[in-house]
């Protein structure tokens, strides 16, 4: 094959690539996370249910291949990586979960590792994967479990994270994850995940959900929670 056949594949990939890019970003434009309305708050019984419907509502929504560089360009035009997929999740359920990092590394730094380059002065610390791993190790009201159900945060090692959506019949789970492969939000099977990033290392949710729910902690839906449950009294 001479060079020619090599640069004429080369721009039709690149052809390829930026329109498959061009139309994502139009669709990502358009899909917004789902908010629910006053009249149909998530409770504590049905909390997993609603954080996989708003994770669902993403599908399609592009990967951010800068990853938030450039000063988070693309992430404007409403493209994501694979953290904002389990983030956007739970602050639309009224858990302020970048707060609770937030509050987390300034209480207690020796859970992270905390440097010049992972700072919690830095915004990108609060899109990290690595940082919200000893948040679910470490936080009272989380926990971190061997078995996953749906709503759990899946941690595959350090560098990236999807949500769980389903449990099939023997046990395999599926997820919704911000996938840098596809480009695009997408549901993945765990044979795929496992394949792609390994066993995952734990499942991250919720423990105490009235302890999230405290005064300090408020997120969008956090009012209506808090006085489902009573928390805060």
């Amino acid at each position: 094959m001479n060079k020619k056949y090599y640069l004429y594949a080369a721009i039709l990939v690149g052809v390829f690539v930026t329109g498959f890019l061009l139309i994502r970003c139009a669709v990502g434009a358009r899909v917004k996370p789902l908010v629910f309305s006053p009249s149909d708050r998530p409770t504590e019984s049905n909390f997993a249910a609603k954080a996989v419907a708003i994770a669902e509502s993403m599908l399609g929504i592009p990967y951010d291949p800068l990853m938030g560089g450039f000063n988070n360009a693309l992430g404007r035009r409403g493209f994501v990586v694979c953290i904002d997929v389990p983030v956007t999740a739970y602050e639309n359920e009224g858990i302020p979960i970048t707060k609770i990092l937030k509050d987390s590394a300034r209480e207690h730094p020796e859970w992270f590792e905390i440097s010049p380059q992972n700072s919690p002065n830095n915004p990108y610390f609060y899109r990290r994967v690595r940082n919200y791993y000893p948040l679910f190790k470490n936080h009272p009201d989380l926990e971190a479990s061997d078995h996953p159900r749906p709503g759990d945060w899946a941690f595959f090692g350090r560098f990236h994270i999807a949500l769980v959506s389903s449990i099939g019949p023997y046990g395999a789970y599926r997820v919704v994850e911000a996938n840098p492969h596809w480009l695009h939000v997408r549901i993945s099977t765990q044979e795929y995940m496992d394949k792609t990033w390994g066993p995952a290392a734990f499942f991250g949710r919720i423990k105490n959900l009235k302890g999230l729910l405290n005064p300090r902690n408020k997120g969008p839906n956090q009012v209506a929670l808090s006085r489902w449950l009573g928390a805060g009294e």
